[in-house]
């Protein structure tokens, strides 16, 4: 219920880079987020889906996501959603958690995430192409095991 709603203005206030911080300095908001993205619930996927990809703009964000192991566990299975907003705000949340190494790893450690991520390069919606896209670039600066 009320969940969704204080996700979806947690996603709002982190479009900001003071309300980032803020929300970032508040407490742990994105375990809770977190358990969100695995929702059933669609809106409670798609305005998590928003806050984590906003948060995940503030390096303290994204190391405060990958401490989560469930974070982008349940990005990468929202991939498969057949919602168009919430594809929109996974791919937005992959491609800024794969700015960095550790985050391309945590990505990489799910097989599904690269042909998802690459049949969503062809998307309708222009910005989850884009994001994809994007996400697809930044994994591939990661070294080669």
């Amino acid at each position: 219920g009320c969940q969704r709603y204080c996700a979806l203005a947690l996603g709002n206030i982190a479009m900001e880079a003071k309300g980032r911080q803020c929300v970032l300095s508040a407490g742990d908001s994105l375990p809770e987020l977190s358990k969100l993205l695995g929702s059933q619930d669609t809106e409670s996927v798609r305005y998590s889906a928003l806050a984590v990809g906003n948060l995940v703009l503030e390096a303290s964000g994204r190391c405060a996501a990958l401490r989560d192991p469930k974070c982008v566990m349940n990005l990468v299975h929202n991939l498969g959603s057949d919602d168009r907003q919430t594809l929109r705000y996974v791919t937005g949340a992959l491609r800024n958690i794969a700015v960095e190494d550790e985050g391309r790893r945590s990505i990489l450690e799910h097989d599904r995430a690269g042909p998802l991520l690459e049949a969503l390069t062809s998307s309708a919606d222009a910005s989850t192409a884009r994001y994809a896209s994007a996400c697809l670039k930044n994994l591939a600066l990661h070294p080669k095991q």
